[in-house]
């Protein structure tokens, strides 16, 4: 891959990382993070964002510059969030952020998201995505 693809495809991660389809997913999962199919909207969507930068990870500087323009973001989208949650809520909202931002890998289910913030289902429930 040629130096002008990496910074093509580094550019169009950035493009979508910058946009306000993923920031207001973003948004909406920290508002309603316990929701599945609000989790896994989302997380495809920075599936997508990772899967275009990966290919051009391998040169200097590209992982920073994906970092910082996606930390940027959930910091935006955090502080509206904060607005809108009670204040019970947003320990489980920080714990979500944290693990978006972190822990989780790419193709990750939300369903392994959802355990991982609020632990294994109740009987009866099943965190589906």
């Amino acid at each position: 891959m040629s130096d002008d693809d990496k910074i093509a495809l580094v550019n169009a991660a950035g493009r979508l990382i910058n946009s306000e389809l993923y920031y207001s997913r973003l948004r909406r999962v920290l508002i309603n993070g316990w929701d599945a199919k609000v989790l896994t909207d989302f997380l495809v969507l920075d599936d997508v964002a990772l899967g275009i930068a990966r290919p051009a990870m391998g040169t200097s500087g590209v992982w920073h510059i994906y970092t910082t323009w996606r930390l940027s973001v959930f910091e935006k989208a955090e502080k509206s969030a904060r607005r809108k949650l009670d204040i019970g809520v947003q320990n489980q909202m920080e714990s979500l952020l944290e693990y978006l931002q972190t822990k989780r890998t790419q193709g990750e289910k939300a369903a392994k998201v959802l355990e991982a913030i609020y632990g294994l289902p109740k009987k009866g429930q099943v965190y589906s995505s």
